[in-house]
């Protein structure tokens, strides 16, 4: 038996999905009862099909072509961007076809939205492929640990970040020789604004504490800070400290109804699990109050790791006709809490070497002093315990290169 569906986009993942299909048929016949059964890819470019080895009999030249095949149940929606995608899974869905995306800016900024219209129209709306590219992130948090109360996650959830502070931090490499490296190898894009100023880390957030807390959330609330301020100076200084630097996503349950949420770089103790994960693997480390704690590992990224979660989004679409009743339960009843509010420990890179001053600085506005070295002509300060508002306004008083890096454990 076969089952029909359609991708939109011949990109790298695009391209994944369309190998997995048409080289797995008698592995899904065998495992599934069913073939799923490519029959139609939207893509303007001719030389794509060539290229992936593709018949070009399987060019759709506009998304009618796919809405009007009755035949056609399952939509992949590979093409990224918010726009068209936007708009291609909109009629898709209203067409009574199911759909699985890796888009995470169109599901962060319009998946609340899509999730009703999925349920409207009695179908699935599938997103396994946007958090953590081959890791069954969403699926675990959805139903396998469907009997807890997510406590807290954290994690690292973008490829192209990582292998930056990778290179950074074992090859002393500056932020501008790392990323040129990854530019050269295609882990990160001739504009890597997306990636490095966390906007996509951002949006997959978005996606974690929607599934994760159950919170109708949007990118805009969130606070989100990229990686471009780094220098190699701070890793240096981090492994004196037994510690490592992580752009991480970070959920945690405060109290029932409140939450906090952000994404930024963080130092963590080098004997965490997460900081030993490097180059462009991603991990999600997620806390629930009966299973304790759960890693997630593998890689975040890739043409066949993410077609791996598509394809599986794929087959859930065609064989499961229950559809999930996903933003049912979202809550518009929550409160975000601030960064400035946080409590904990910081390090301060100082652009001076005149250490009594930063001492007198430091003690003046009661910041607890609980290291204080100079490195690279730095002055580099690992603090006790105090407030984030108080490290800020601090630092207004100090010259304007320097910055902080706020500790988790």
């Amino acid at each position: 038996m076969k089952k029909n569906v359609a991708i939109l986009g011949l990109g790298i993942v695009g391209s994944g999905v369309a190998q997995i299909l048409l080289t797995k048929t008698q592995h899904f016949q065998t495992k599934l009862g069913f073939t799923p059964n490519l029959v139609k890819i939207l893509e303007k470019f001719p030389e794509k099909f060539h290229q992936h080895n593709l018949d070009i009999a399987l060019k759709a030249d506009t998304i009618d072509e796919i809405l009007n095949d009755k035949s056609i149940e399952v939509v992949a929606e590979v093409m990224g961007g918010t726009g068209f995608a936007y708009e291609c899974i909109k009629k898709c869905l209203i067409a009574g076809k199911s759909v699985a995306t890796s888009n995470k800016e169109v599901i962060a900024k319009h998946g609340i939205e899509l999730e009703q219209l999925a349920q409207q129209n009695n179908v699935h709306l599938r997103i396994e492929g946007t958090v953590g590219g081959g890791i069954p992130i969403i699926e675990t948090l959805e139903n396998d640990l469907i009997a807890n109360t997510i406590v807290a996650f954290k994690g690292i959830v973008n490829g192209t970040t990582n292998y930056i502070i990778t290179k950074m931090q074992e090859e002393n490499q500056s932020f501008n020789e790392a990323l040129k490296k990854a530019q050269e190898l295609g882990y990160a894009e001739a504009d890597p604004t997306s990636d490095i100023e966390a906007f996509d880390t951002l949006y997959k957030l978005t996606i974690l504490s929607r599934i994760a807390f159950g919170l109708a959330i949007t990118p805009t609330e969130l606070y989100r800070e990229g990686i471009t301020k780094l220098a190699s100076t701070d890793f240096k200084a981090a492994e004196k400290l037994g510690q490592t630097i992580k752009l991480l996503a970070i959920g945690k349950r405060i109290t029932e109804n409140k939450f906090d949420i952000r994404c930024h770089p963080v130092m963590i103790p080098i004997n965490h699990p997460i900081a030993r994960v490097n180059d462009v693997y991603n991990a999600l480390f997620v806390q629930g109050d009966n299973v304790g704690d759960v890693l997630m590992f593998g890689r975040g990224a890739g043409s066949l790791p993410t077609a791996s979660a598509v394809t599986a989004d794929i087959i859930r679409g065609l064989r499961e006709k229950t559809i999930p009743q996903l933003n049912r339960s979202l809550s518009s009843n929550y409160d975000l809490q601030s960064t400035e509010s946080i409590v904990g420990t910081f390090y301060l890179r100082i652009d001076s070497e005149d250490t009594e001053r930063v001492n007198e600085t430091l003690t003046a506005a009661r910041i607890p002093i609980k290291t204080l070295f100079l490195q690279d002509n730095f002055i580099i300060v690992e603090t006790d315990k105090t407030d984030e508002k108080s490290v800020q306004l601090v630092l207004q008083q100090l010259p304007q290169s320097s910055l902080f890096i706020r500790q988790e454990n």
